[in-house]
């Protein structure tokens, strides 16, 4: 069951749009930058650096141009699909992973659990 899809068809066409000032780049490329820059938003998360939410949010809109880029140019691989949906899952994990972390660092109980929770509830 594809739960995305009602939301895929309100902002697809605004992801499509978004997308267009960038088509030049490299879907792949896209990706990988995207999952660079939840990583490290995700370890300045853990580390208490509020820069990490930012970081983690401008790899989300990142994210949400890579399919868009292929589909306008005509790159749509394989790998790319499965790269984009590995990277997205490895970031996933790591922002929750994260925020347990946190939570753990900082006493804060609640965090830890729900950072927990996620990531088991993730896979």
């Amino acid at each position: 069951m594809d739960l995305d899809a009602p939301l895929r068809r309100r902002l697809g066409p605004v992801a499509t749009r978004a997308a267009r000032p960038i088509r030049h780049a490299h879907p792949v490329a896209l990706t990988v930058a995207a999952g660079l820059l939840g990583i490290g938003g995700a370890l300045l998360v853990a580390a208490g650096e509020p820069l990490g939410a930012l970081l983690a949010a401008v790899g989300v809109l990142l994210d949400a141009v890579d399919g868009p880029v292929a589909r306008l140019t005509g790159r749509e691989s394989r790998f790319g699909a499965w790269l984009d949906s590995t990277v997205d899952r490895t970031v996933d994990f790591m922002l929750t992973i994260a925020l347990a972390y946190r939570g753990h660092a900082t006493g804060d109980e609640p965090l830890l659990a729900a950072g927990l929770a996620a990531a088991l509830g993730s896979f």
